[in-house]
């Protein structure tokens, strides 16, 4: 017994082992394949973030184009607007009669100035630092309704703007020209100067400095255009030319551009422009050219002066493009977002940015497919790797039920066969003289050689099952003829054992009934099932172990036409639920290896599985109380 256990511990160790080495090469394989897996996924994301990108970015530029091409249309508009538009009053030639005549400036309606978001309107700053502007003529008030023909309601709204407008000059110095002591020479000179300096300084590509013919009134020109009540005539005009600069553009702390103009006039510098509101004239510029731009992520835009952020605009996105735009303009700073994309508008707007950025860009649209290929092969892996794992543990648990069958097997040969040797010199050396010792020696000498006779009949019978290379013999026997059998075959066993068996047919015509079988192999199964009764059924623990008897017998199979139930029933303890279909397992036996008395080898109840299922029937196992009940079903035939 030390052997065996030393054995199976021995066994246990390996397997364990084994297991410890199966699970470390799969997991080597497995990292094998992931990581691979793993490099090739974050390149695909990678190209699908780049994509991304490149297509925020690329949205982001056409936003920056857009922004251009709106402001250079609304800035060429004022680019080829005349000297004498900033004037209530303008001289222009008729074109049928091609003479001169006086006509009211397109500046002099507000609400008809629709190209420039948050206008507020023109101005003018001659070369004497006077302030006039095309709402009103340049005119005393009290002449104003009559010259202007406009209601004083209007007019009186019409000076508040100009209030502002040259409140607003002031304050941001348009309205602060340097004095000079010589107000002919000095002040050209300085002009001149100023005149090259602005040139260099504001030019830019889309508009260089122009030349045209302008107008005026001898009397406006002499600084004396003040009408009489009666006068209906603005007299003489005098005709001149004009050099015009690009425009400028300048911000106020408070909110409000500057857009303006130098105009030069015999080395005298005019300066022509408009006013608009900051958050107005950003809103209209900038909000309705997101409606076409198609981002599937919320984007944030910054319009950035130097390092200031003027305005932010977050863009959030809906199912076709933006739904809807959402302004912010206090406590704004840096955004710390991603960015997608920074640049400068054209100019006169070249010292304005703009910044786009957002919190998350989207996967783009190939990574749902690239994420169902993911799972679908993270899960094949997973299945593959599962499916080695269980086959391997299965095939290490074979190998240590073969094991533990060898060593059983061992033991089992091992130990009747040193008593029958012992016995057997004891008898020949004439050294039993006792009849009836003798008689004890030579009974345990045959039924220790009929057990073994079992045992390597049924390691045969296995070896030739497993191989395929027996053929079931299959005739009709009656079941009486079956009973025999079963009788002639067990008596020595049960007589050794001090069994009685009950023999028992139900609702079966005897002698109008055959079963179908292998009479050899029927006696294998009968043989074993008998033997593992008597085994199972005389354990010292169990309170039943008095009854040593079986009950044996053929009744009909329930809900099965031409089948019969061959059944053994002992009164022992009974199979655990839990190992009811492990005993039929090949090299499965009961309890623990280091623990275990009953003798066996762990093929008897599995050979009876294989023999049955060749003789094209089946067993199955059912728990009586007390005791157990295998039974057996075969094909048969009446009559």
């Amino acid at each position: 017994m030390r052997i065996l256990g030393k054995r199976a511990g021995s066994a246990q160790f390996s397997t364990t082992a084994a297991n410890k080495r199966l699970i470390i090469l799969l997991s080597i394989f497995a990292t094998a394949l992931l990581i691979p897996l793993g490099f090739l996924a974050n390149h695909v994301y990678k190209q699908f973030s780049e994509e991304m990108y490149y297509e925020y970015r690329w949205n982001a530029e056409k936003v920056v184009k857009y922004t251009d091409k709106h402001v250079y249309r609304m800035m060429s508009k004022e680019e080829e607007r005349p000297f004498g538009d900033y004037q209530f009053f303008k001289w222009v030639i008729d074109p049928i009669t091609k003479k001169k005549e006086v006509t009211k400036s397109p500046l002099i309606h507000p609400g008809h100035i629709k190209h420039i978001p948050g206008y507020i309107g023109h101005f003018q700053i001659d070369a004497d630092d006077k302030f006039s502007s095309p709402l009103l003529p340049y005119i005393e008030k009290k002449y104003m309704t009559e010259k202007a023909g406009m209601e004083w309601s209007e007019v009186s709204k019409r000076l508040k703007i100009q209030g502002k407008i040259k409140a607003l000059l002031i304050k941001n110095d348009f309205l602060q020209l340097p004095k000079v002591k010589d107000p002919h020479k000095k002040w050209a000179n300085n002009n001149a100067k100023d005149k090259k300096t602005d040139q260099k300084k504001s030019d830019y590509k889309e508009h260089k400095p122009r030349t045209e013919e302008s107008y005026m009134s001898k009397e406006k020109e002499k600084g004396q255009w003040q009408p009489s009540k009666s006068s209906e005539s603005f007299g003489d005009y005098t005709a001149f030319e004009v050099e015009i600069d690009p425009f400028q553009w300048k911000r106020s702390d408070d909110g409000y551009y500057f857009f303006y103009r130098k105009v030069w006039r015999k080395s005298k510098r005019y300066v022509q422009g408009f006013v608009v509101d900051e958050h107005e004239f950003l809103v209209g510029v900038i909000e309705p050219l997101f409606g076409e731009r198609k981002f599937e992520t919320d984007v944030t835009l910054q319009v950035k002066h130097g390092y200031d952020v003027l305005k932010e605009f977050v863009f959030v996105a809906g199912k076709d493009g933006c739904k809807d735009v959402l302004v912010n303009s206090e406590n704004l700073k840096k955004n710390e977002d991603s960015n997608i994309a920074y640049s400068n508008l054209r100019p006169p707007l070249e010292d304005l940015s703009l910044s786009f950025s957002t919190k998350d860009l989207p996967s783009g649209p190939g990574s749902a497919l690239v994420d169902t290929l993911l799972m679908v092969f993270s899960l094949v892996i997973g299945i593959g790797i599962f499916i080695l794992y269980r086959a391997g543990t299965k095939q290490i648990l074979l190998a240590e039920e073969r094991l533990n069958f060898v060593s059983a097997v061992s033991h089992e040969l091992k130990t009747p066969l040193t008593s029958i040797l012992m016995y057997s010199e004891m008898l020949k050396e004439g050294m039993v003289s006792d009849s009836e010792k003798r008689k004890a020696y030579y009974d345990f000498i045959f039924f220790e050689s009929e057990r073994l006779s079992r045992l390597i009949s049924n390691v045969l019978q296995l070896s030739r099952l497993g191989k395929d290379s027996q053929a079931m013999d299959i005739e009709k026997c009656s079941v009486n003829r079956l009973n025999d059998l079963v009788r002639s075959k067990t008596s020595t066993l049960m007589s050794k054992n001090d069994f009685t068996m009950d023999f028992k047919v139900e609702g079966i015509d005897e002698s109008n009934t055959d079963v179908l079988v292998d009479q050899d192999a029927f006696a294998q199964v009968v043989i074993n099932l008998v033997d593992n009764a008597i085994k199972f059924s005389t354990d010292k623990d169990n309170p039943q172990a008095a009854i040593r008897k079986l009950d044996v017998g053929f009744r009909p199979a329930v809900g099965k036409q031409d089948m019969v139930v061959f059944y053994i029933r002992d009164y022992g303890p009974g199979v655990d639920a839990s190992q009811g279909k492990k005993i039929f397992d090949l090299f499965y036996r009961v309890g623990d290896e280091l623990t275990r008395t009953k003798p066996g080898t762990g093929i008897g109840l599995a050979l009876v599985s294989e023999l049955a299922n060749a003789m094209n029937g089946s067993v199955e196992l059912i728990n009586r109380k007390p005791g157990a009940e295998f039974c057996v079903t075969l094909p048969a035939k009446a009559h």
